[in-house]
């Protein structure tokens, strides 16, 4: 180490850098394995940047290093406050990456958003437990999901998010600890079980219920189908039970 002081006087600081001038106060320079400032505390903070109008903490990585890095085992690693400004500002492309969930309590204003999933998607409240993904639902007479079981049913509303290779896009109203729930695509790209023994299922035909439990068929009856439509075929299936990829729209 090639410096080292210490102080126990908490009015006074243990190594002092002041610059008059427009140089470095404090300058760390590590080797090739080591670090150029080190900052270490029990109870309070290891390293404090303050100023008045400029950068209180400047961190620059090199092409292959960090500018800063935070890490914490049981706490928050890096924090940002601000009383008028934004607590933390990023920008590059992309200006933020983040690994795991991210928790929002006020608003988020967007120019442009980009989702992975499919559909628009909302949970419900269901009385029926281990509804498959591709199911077609239906609202039954207390308000909650369950499967469809009768051809043309105008209570339809929707397909059970998440079968096939597609997953939800947004889901809405999902609250924890609410009991028995079902994710629905209520618009958009979904997987949906259809059985083309009620007819064979060309691309863009329409969707309706069908007398097989959870499953969709081709709506063939204009009159019928009015209120009832699920949506579009977006791939075939000539016969039997199968799995195909629909556009969810409601009619």
């Amino acid at each position: 180490m090639a410096v080292r002081e210490q102080s126990a006087d908490p009015a006074t600081a243990a190594v002092l850098g002041e610059h008059t001038g427009a140089g470095d106060a404090v300058f760390g320079a590590g080797g090739q394995r080591g670090r150029g400032v080190v900052g270490t505390s029990t109870e309070h903070t290891a390293v404090e940047g303050n100023t008045e109008t400029g950068i209180a903490v400047f961190g620059a990585g090199g092409r292959g290093g960090r500018g800063v890095v935070g890490v914490a085992t049981n706490a928050t690693a890096v924090e940002g406050y601000s009383e008028h400004g934004p607590g933390i500002w990023g920008q590059g492309t992309p200006a933020g990456h983040f690994v795991g969930d991210v928790t929002v309590t006020g608003t988020v204003t967007a120019t442009d958003l980009i989702l992975a999933g499919g559909d628009c998607a909302e949970d419900f409240d269901t009385p029926v437990a281990g509804l498959a993904p591709g199911s077609v639902l239906v609202i039954d007479s207390g308000g909650g999901l369950r499967q469809c079981e009768r051809p043309y049913d105008r209570r339809v509303a929707g397909v059970v998010s998440g079968a096939g290779t597609l997953r939800p896009g947004i889901v809405l109203d999902r609250v924890g600890g609410a009991g028995e729930r079902v994710t629905v695509a209520l618009n958009g790209k979904a997987f949906c079980m259809v059985d083309a023994d009620h007819g064979a299922v060309e691309v863009g035909d329409l969707l309706t219920t069908s007398p097989t439990p959870g499953y969709a068929m081709k709506a063939t009856d204009p009159a019928l189908a009015f209120g009832a439509v699920l949506g579009k075929a977006l791939q075939g299936h000539a016969d039997g039970r199968g799995l195909i990829p629909i556009l969810v729209s409601l009619q």
